[in-house]
């Protein structure tokens, strides 16, 4: 069944289309009738009052106050208020035209996990990331002010509301990195302890060209075939898709954050050439790494 897509206020669409991001704020958020839904951008969730509902695919969670939830595009979600109004801010993105903040390469894993690049760097764990910022009060102003900030409808207000989502971005980051992201495990019966250890090793060993199916299959002393279907099961991804994936990000990270020339990027993110990391880069971020470092505007960062 296809479900609706949600359609934002013209306001909110707009600011979304200027700068590749927005924000909307609910001081006093009631619904009491399920409504799945899905999007066509990337939507966070900021629980700041309250205890909403939150139905994300296969997944019923309570809400509290700090709880940060993050809805892909396509993922189908709604959120009730059974116990009352809940305040609740949102930030939207459009993969494609926001601009990354280039953070420090300690960090920048962390935003790939909780704000993937493009859509096609999704999977289905990193889908189902949650995140808690209850005792972050600085991050939940950054978002108040950015609603002020987007309401002036000014150049002067979209670059402050770039500034404040970049400073939001950064506190997950830093939450992530003192107390680690919450990801849900998916449906009973999915959940592969085997598997999420050959993907937590994909994690720590990505940036390394011999990292391969055989060297993991090797290390996990599993059949090559059998690890393949079994992982393709658990992550949605092929294996070599998800190494990809993960190199990819990290040569994200770098071409916006650095000056490094092109060729350094792809070997330092495990590509051994540098045409197979263009042909893999085009593939997964829609456009080449030159293109990706200029930016939408066509403007070279850094």
């Amino acid at each position: 069944m296809t479900l609706p897509q949600y359609r934002l206020d013209i306001p909110i669409e707009q600011a979304l289309g200027r700068n590749g991001v927005a924000v909307q704020h609910f001081p006093a958020y009631t619904n009491q009738a399920l409504d799945l839904h899905t999007h066509g951008f990337l939507e966070m969730n900021l629980v700041l009052k309250g205890t909403p509902v939150h139905y994300l695919e296969d997944h019923i969670i309570r809400e509290r106050p700090g709880a940060l939830g993050i809805v892909h595009h396509g993922q189908n979600h709604d959120i009730l208020t059974p116990d009352g109004p809940a305040e609740v801010i949102n930030l939207y993105f459009d993969l494609a035209r926001y601009r990354q903040p280039a953070l420090p390469r300690a960090l920048a894993g962390y935003l790939s996990s909780i704000l993937p690049p493009g859509q096609t760097l999704a999977h289905r764990l990193n889908r189902l990331v949650h995140l808690d910022l209850a005792s972050d009060i600085k991050a939940q102003g950054y978002l108040l002010h950015a609603w002020r900030e987007q309401q002036t409808d000014t150049d002067a207000g979209d670059f402050a509301v770039q500034r404040l989502v970049e400073l939001f971005l950064l506190a997950c980051c830093r939450a992530s990195e003192q107390h680690g992201l919450t990801i849900l495990k998916p449906a009973e019966g999915t959940y592969m302890p085997r598997m999420e250890d050959v993907r937590l090793s994909i994690h720590e060993h990505a940036r390394s060209p011999d990292l391969t199916l055989a060297f993991l299959a090797r290390r996990f002393g599993m059949n090559k075939s059998y690890l393949s279907r079994q992982f393709k099961t658990y992550t949605g991804v092929t294996v070599t898709t998800y190494i990809n994936q993960r190199r990819v990000e990290y040569a994200m990270s770098c071409l916006r954050a650095s000056r490094e020339k092109i060729v350094v990027i792809a070997l330092e993110s495990g590509f051994q050439d540098l045409s197979h990391f263009n042909r893999v880069f085009r593939k997964h971020a829609g456009m080449t790494p030159g293109a990706y470092r200029r930016g939408p505007d066509g403007e070279a960062t850094m």
